[in-house]
């Protein structure tokens, strides 16, 4: 039987660790691709599976196509039935009152990154008439409070995905973008730390509403269940273009798509104890408050 390969962008923290388990347990030999730093967990994998860690810093183009040369190496030439781009991190702060560098990194990692891997992987994968995976999240589709940036990185890697779909097809290539929802893992809160000084949000309620969004993720679905649910779909060539995984995948987008914008942000509010919030500002005009005010 000829051998499967799978390289996962991303192979730990949670979803990817189990990504590569469950693509290993189905006879893959699995490449798990993510900074040095966390390559642990990855290592932990290969008493009991056909994992490969790879250190990848994919905000480098250089070691990207590096990457490139080390797979041909080691898929017979350079093949890949499975390209998983599942790297990500977060940032929880408003829209306007950010770091420049922690928002540059994140479309770097969440968006651009992508693109480049799959533009210099892409042809191993034609190789197979493979399939080409990308995380990409509810936030995309939906406003979830003080999460603009991170959803502007998924709702751009959902339209580049479908984009590929299209062009890809035609060299019996399939592409999927899985609409994740709510997972328990540490993605949130390896994010950078927003700081509240000087900012217009600086009212009573904000910390409340903060560590509500930050923990979003602890109470979804266990990355095993995720994990499993949505390589089941991926291996069996199933043909729609979204696939959902995740707590509330499916129920919180459909509401979006149903209900009038103002219904949709006070329902998100509310979920994230934002609406305090909101009305705090209002009662400030515009100001900005220092922490010393409150």
């Amino acid at each position: 039987m000829m051998q499967k390969y799978a390289l996962i962008s991303g192979g730990t923290g949670g979803i990817g660790t189990q990504l590569c388990v469950q693509f290993a347990k189905r006879g893959y030999k699995v490449f798990a691709f993510a900074p040095e730093k966390y390559l642990d967990e990855a290592k932990a994998l290969l008493s009991k599976y056909d994992v490969v860690p790879y250190g990848f810093d994919i905000t480098n183009r250089d070691e990207i196509k590096a990457a490139v040369q080390f797979i041909a190496e080691n898929t017979d030439g350079g093949n890949l039935d499975i390209l998983y781009n599942n790297s990500g991190i977060s940032y929880v702060s408003p829209a306007i009152e950010f770091e420049d560098d922690p928002m540059l990194n994140l479309f770097n990692i969440n968006c651009l990154g992508h693109i480049f891997v799959t533009k210099y992987m892409a042809p191993f994968v034609i190789n197979r008439k493979g399939s080409i995976i990308f995380t990409a999240s509810i936030n995309g589709e939906v406003p979830l409070t003080w999460c603009s940036l991170y959803g502007t990185t998924k709702a751009a890697i959902d339209r580049y995905a479908w984009g590929l779909h299209t062009e890809l097809a035609p060299l019996g290539v399939n592409v999927h973008s899985v609409i994740t929802g709510g997972v328990n893992t540490p993605i949130a809160w390896r994010g950078p730390e927003f700081k509240l000084t000087d900012s217009y949000y600086n009212v009573p309620g904000i910390k409340e509403s903060f560590e509500s969004t930050l923990l979003m993720t602890k109470l979804g679905q266990e990355p095993s269940d995720y994990a499993k649910q949505v390589v089941d779909k991926i291996v069996k060539k199933k043909p729609s273009f979204n696939l959902y995984g995740g707590t509330k995948a499916t129920s919180v987008p459909l509401l979006v798509k149903l209900a009038p914008v103002w219904l949709s942000e006070y329902l998100i509010s509310r979920e994230f104890k934002a609406n305090v919030v909101w009305k705090n500002v209002r009662k400030g005009s515009g100001k900005r408050y220092k922490s010393s005010n409150l």
